[in-house]
């Protein structure tokens, strides 16, 4: 099911003529809006829609308000595929997405097909660094964060018995991390984890998936799966072992992991793709806005989708177009939400993680370097 959203400016524009039409510009949002894993789509949605919101008018452009327009590809590279045909067929000068590194494997060269750039968020899988093709980043590659995560535990924690747990469902991500966190295990001569999978779309038994992760009385629980999915198993692995270790990487990472966890979540610490005690005033604005509109505060995807959208709105300001898209993009240093993100020729970038843990139901600092 596909939404429209028209984003209108605050002073509408004088009509050249009684029989003039302005044609709108679009903007496209694809992402999964549906199913377990909507509440990254979403949040990223909100934030695309928000942005366009105060573009429009702040400094909406001379052809008038910019249309957003979604598709929802469910976590199914088929629905995806759909999705995207549906969009562009509309004519937007971009996609923002996907927001999972498997829907951006698949959609990657129909992109290339239909002519359409994808600006991912959150597409973070190495199968996609170094490619020129159709789908470009505001995100590191996941092996990055993979091995930041292992080396800060390495150092805190110097655990000896560690499981990590992979959520096949989105397996550019998952396996693409994990493989990095044992790699710097490996690295660094310590006892290599000990890797347990499993298929969030298959009905998962999440209490048998703990008592999984739990059969080598390990020193330090990984999770590498969605909010739903981590939120479950966190409520089970803190009712067996209530002192235990618990991180998550950054898909996990968000509102909705915390809000269904409850305060099995305290302790917990979390891979994010932001610093939250950044002061960056145009951060902090956005901080501000978006739960004022939202009523919730963001977490990484709403931050970059943010970044995401500010990136094709400048190349907007700079006449881009379809067709355009990319050369504008790439090669060029960004203003983000934080700092700056510098894309390179195939449109990857590299973006400093950090880690947090979680108190009272917020994501705070945790002191941790990566």
């Amino acid at each position: 099911m596909k939404r429209r959203f028209l984003i209108q400016a605050s002073l509408a524009a004088p009509l050249l003529g009684a029989c003039s039409v302005r044609q709108a510009v679009k903007l496209a949002y694809l992402g999964g809006l549906s199913g377990k894993f909507a509440d990254l789509g979403s949040e990223q949605r909100n934030a695309v829609l928000l942005t366009l919101e105060q573009f429009n008018e702040r400094t909406p452009l001379a052809s008038g308000p910019i249309e957003l327009i979604e598709g929802d590809d469910g976590q199914d590279p088929a629905r995806g595929a759909e999705a995207l045909r549906a969009l562009a067929a509309q004519d937007p000068v971009a996609v923002i997405g996907p927001a999972t590194s498997s829907i951006g494997v698949a959609l990657a060269p129909l992109a290339a097909e239909l002519g359409l750039l994808l600006v991912s968020p959150t597409c973070t899988t190495s199968r996609l660094t170094g490619r020129d093709d159709a789908l470009v980043r505001v995100c590191s590659d996941t092996a990055v964060y993979g091995a930041a995560v292992a080396k800060a535990h390495l150092e805190q924690l110097k655990p000896q018995r560690v499981s990590v747990l992979a959520d096949a469902a989105n397996a550019d991500y998952t396996r693409t991390w994990v493989d990095a966190f044992v790699g710097a295990f490996d690295a660094a001569g310590a006892a290599r984890p000990r890797r347990v999978e499993f298929t969030s779309t298959a009905a998962p038994d999440h209490q048998a998936l703990a008592n999984e992760l739990l059969a080598d009385a390990p020193e330090l629980v990984v999770l590498c799966c969605s909010a739903v999915d981590g939120a479950l198993l966190i409520q089970r692995l803190r009712a067996a072992r209530p002192g235990l270790p618990i991180a998550a990487s950054a898909w996990s990472s968000t509102g909705r992991t915390l809000e269904l966890a409850g305060r099995a979540a305290d302790g917990v610490v979390f891979e994010q793709y932001y610093d939250p005690a950044n002061r960056t005033p145009a951060f902090v604005r956005f901080m501000q806005d978006f739960e004022q509109r939202f009523r919730q505060p963001p977490a990484f995807a709403a931050v970059l989708a943010t970044d995401a959208t500010r990136l094709v709105l400048a190349a907007l300001q700079r006449g881009a177009t379809r067709q355009s898209m990319k050369a504008e993009l790439v090669g060029r240093r960004h203003d983000s939400l934080q700092s700056t993100l510098t894309l390179d020729a195939n449109g990857d970038t590299h973006r400093p993680g950090v880690l947090l843990v979680a108190r009272n139901g917020r994501f705070e600092p945790s002191g941790w370097k990566t």
